[in-house]
């Protein structure tokens, strides 16, 4: 910047401002009628006088010429050090100062290079001037006639050459003109960069001053909620204790229900497990018993064999010892009688010994083992009575929970009932609806029908009506459930895509109202419900494949405006 400095003012000083000033350095003095050189004034030397002036304007001109070649060599000089410097933002900066300051001072060169034109022309017009003068002198004295022609045709021919170098000039101011252009187009890409960079760091900083608002809003809404929230605390400690008395009572039986289901299915399958082992046992008792019983029996009758055996034995002992005693005759004729008597009692003792044979041994703990199974089917009995008489406590328990299901579904659905009737006549601006509940031996397993009379029209199911009517009629069944225990927040998707511009008005009202007890999130594409909120959010695309969030609220906005 300084050696641009110096450079303009050694321009300032080695040139003139005008070229009056230039012609009068040189001793050339311009007037309305004459020209004169040095202490020199006559009318016989004009046409003299002009040639010096033509040559110094031509000197002018080639000086001016050599200036702008060193103001052309300059901006090279510029713009090179305009793309060396272009890598940083504060290199950017100054480069731009620079280009700046450079296309000031060519501005300012070229105002000076026009302003030297009009100059040029202001001499041209006083030539003109000087002309026209020459005409009167000729008018005035004949005598000067041939040397007036002769000056005419002079002048004539330097007004011609003043034209083209003034020609010349103009393109060159034209050609300056284009390159300060471009030059300027370079300045302005640079701002642009600059100013992207700029707004970027504006956007920046004013999306953390709305962050920070919407923080402090935040805040204070926070606050305000929390005070709020305290005051329907208080409010609601009562009603909290009321119905937490009811949910304790009915969730303690919810809990005893689920318990007491899982004990009694429990106990169920140890009963049917314990019904499978007394049936087992019992089976194996019976086994057992029979097989007692026909052991008792077979050494109930071996006992009487045996007995009967020995008996047998004793009598033949004592046949045996008559024998003994009486003659052999005798013996033969006793042994003749009863021989076959001896053979059948023999065929009779191997009977009995293989029927004890196949018995095997006895089982002496049968009547130990039969106590204790008697025992455990007792015991087996008593259980299956307790898990009996639990079974009907428990059915009994259900059957309460069930009443109190019962009563409190019919006080929930008449409350829903008494608000679709209202959201219903609110957003058709009229006409009636209600739940039906369908035709059921128990209530929990009734079916609900929706039955709807739009204004105009007669009452009929809600699957007769149009796809308008449905919706409208879906949203009064939404917000009727919605109003017997309203949330905090409610977010709404799309719900007002199926409404027209009529309907859509009715909904939108509807919402207004009810955002004084609930706030409201809604995902919409319809232009008059967006109209009803708050704040608005929205997604663009400035570039591809990158997603930006915008966000406006209408009261700041309102504010501006206004």
């Amino acid at each position: 910047l300084k050696d641009e400095n110096n450079f303009w003012n050694e321009v300032d000083k080695k040139w003139p401002d005008s070229p009056e000033e230039w012609l009068s350095s040189s001793g050339i003095c311009l007037s309305n009628s004459s020209a004169s050189m040095g202490k020199v004034q006559s009318g016989s030397l004009g046409f003299l006088q002009r040639q010096q002036q033509i040559i110094d304007v031509e000197t002018y001109v080639d000086d001016l010429q050599k200036k702008i070649n060193e103001f052309e060599s300059e901006l090279l000089t510029l713009r090179e050090r305009h793309e060396s410097l272009k890598e940083e933002q504060e290199t950017r900066e100054e480069e731009s100062r620079k280009l700046e300051f450079a296309l000031l001072s060519g501005n300012k060169e070229l105002e000076h290079q026009q302003l030297e034109e009009r100059r040029m022309q202001q001499t041209v017009s006083q030539l003109s001037k000087d002309y026209e003068g020459i005409f009167e002198e000729m008018d005035s004295s004949r005598l000067k006639e041939n040397t007036a022609a002769e000056t005419i045709i002079s002048l004539e021919k330097e007004r011609a050459e003043l034209e083209d170098k003034t020609n010349q000039l103009q393109e060159r101011i034209q050609l300056q003109q284009s390159r300060n252009d471009v030059i300027a187009e370079e300045l302005l890409a640079h701002r642009v960069s600059l100013t992207e960079t700029t707004e970027q760091q504006k956007n920046t900083e004013e999306k953390e001053s709305r962050l920070n608002k919407e923080y402090e809003e935040t805040s204070l809404r926070l606050e305000q909620l929390k005070t709020a929230l305290n005051e329907g605390e208080m409010r609601l400690e009562q009603s909290r204790n009321r119905i937490a008395e009811i949910d304790g009572s009915f969730e303690e039986m919810l809990g005893n229900r689920t318990s007491m289901k899982q004990e009694l299915e429990e106990d169920i399958q140890l009963h049917e497990q314990k019904n499978e082992e007394q049936t087992l046992l019992s089976q194996k008792l019976q086994e057992r018993q029979g097989h007692l019983e026909n052991s008792v029996s077979v050494s109930h009758q071996e006992s009487i064999r045996l007995t009967e055996f020995r008996l047998q034995r004793e009598q033949l002992e004592d046949q045996l010892r008559k024998i003994t005693e009486h003659t052999p005759e005798a013996i033969l004729s006793e042994m003749d009688v009863e021989a076959s008597d001896h053979k059948k009692m023999g065929r009779d003792l191997r009977s009995l010994n293989e029927s004890l044979n196949a018995m095997g041994a006895v089982n002496l703990a049968a009547p130990e083992e039969y106590a204790a199974l008697t025992e455990r089917i007792d015991y087996l009995k008593l259980q299956s009575e307790d898990l009996q008489k639990a079974v009907d406590d428990l059915k009994e328990t259900i059957k309460d929970i069930n009443n109190e299901s019962r009563r409190r579904f019919r006080e929930m659905f008449d409350r829903v009932n008494e608000n679709f009737m209202n959201v219903f006549s609110t957003l058709f601006e009229g006409g009636e609806a209600k739940l039906v509940l369908t035709e059921s031996e128990d209530l929990l397993n009734a079916g609900v029908d929706i039955v709807a009379q739009p204004p105009g029209k007669k009452l009929q199911n809600i699957n007769l009506l149009s796809g308008g009517e449905k919706a409208l009629t879906a949203i009064s069944l939404i917000f009727a459930i919605f109003l017997v225990k309203p949330s905090p927040f409610c977010l709404l998707d799309e719900v007002d895509a199926p409404l027209d511009d009529i309907n859509v008005v009715r909904f939108n009202n509807l919402i207004t109202g009810l955002s004084y007890d609930s706030q409201f999130i809604i995902i919409t594409h319809n232009k008059k419900t967006m109209e009803i909120g708050d704040l608005l959010y929205g997604v663009t695309m400035e570039e591809p494949g990158i997603s930006k969030t915008v966000s406006v609220e209408f009261k700041e906005a309102e504010s501006l405006i206004a």
